[in-house]
């Protein structure tokens, strides 16, 4: 629903209603409700980062020499805090960014929806919020990847045959696939956007499979896993591994479920 909603914006500049056309309470529910669930992914992949460090830490000083990290401490903490003191997560200041961009986004949703009225595309922000999580504008469509920002009213009709190959290239969820290894893979789904040309109303569908382009081939959670066991020498200072010192694997840490909103 919020690519439909893009995409009329997109292909209808010069019609009032058309390029800032009304949305449905409920959609915006749906895509609160998703905002929900990420914030969880985020809060569980703090926690990894916190057993990340951990495990470091016991390699470091040894069963019992350490005060043990909490994903408190992995908000509180910095790529340059962690570095002084030997250890390493890569990526956390840009992490710390996104997860702080998707909790203002959030409470923005609920703030919006808790008006229960039917609201506009710009007038409410949406059009911000989407394109935090995905830069709508960076992803690409087609057998030739062309940029969605180069797709108006004049080309559109090319993309409405057959089922199209899109894909994420940047963005906050981008960036959540290339730290955990969690991808997300719609296929077959259905964008519905409305046209305006000479006066007459024309509705529009395309299908498209989804995916980002986030490397397949490695993630920066395994990365990170890789470096801590090139620590290991085996001369501990003392005590066996213990919980909390074993991390999560990023497989553990699921994507939320992005096409029950259906605007990718």
């Amino acid at each position: 629903t919020m690519m439909g909603l893009y995409m009329t914006a997109r292909m209808n500049p010069d019609n009032a209603s058309l390029s800032n056309p009304t949305v449905d309470i409920k959609d915006i529910q749906n895509l609160r409700d998703m905002y929900a669930a990420f914030l969880n992914c985020f809060d569980l992949e703090a926690d990894a980062m916190a057993a990340m460090v951990n495990l470091q830490l016991f390699l470091k000083y040894g069963d019992g020499n350490y005060t043990p990290f909490t994903a408190d401490d992995i908000y509180k903490s910095t790529e340059a805090s962690l570095e002084k003191d030997g250890l390493f997560i890569e990526d956390l200041d840009q992490f710390k960014k996104d997860r702080a961009t998707i909790a203002s986004d959030y409470e923005k949703l609920v703030e919006i929806c808790n008006s229960g009225q039917n609201l506009t595309w710009k007038d409410t922000g949406l059009n911000t919020i989407v394109n935090n999580l995905v830069n709508v504008g960076a992803c690409t469509i087609g057998a030739n990847n062309t940029p969605i920002s180069s797709i108006g009213a004049s080309n559109a009709a090319s993309y409405l045959s057959g089922t199209q190959e899109a894909r994420i290239t940047n963005g906050i969820l981008y960036r959540f696939e290339e730290r955990t290894g969690g991808y997300i893979e719609v296929k077959g789904l259905s964008i519905s956007a409305t046209v305006n040309r000479m006066g007459i109303t024309i509705p529009a569908t395309v299908k498209a499979n989804i995916q980002t382009t986030a490397p397949r081939d490695y993630n920066l959670f395994q990365n990170d896993l890789n470096k801590t066991e090139e620590m290991n020498d085996g001369n501990y200072a003392g005590g066996i591994p213990v919980a909390e010192d074993k991390p999560l694997m990023a497989s553990s840490i699921a994507a939320p479920d992005l096409s029950m909103v259906c605007w990718i």
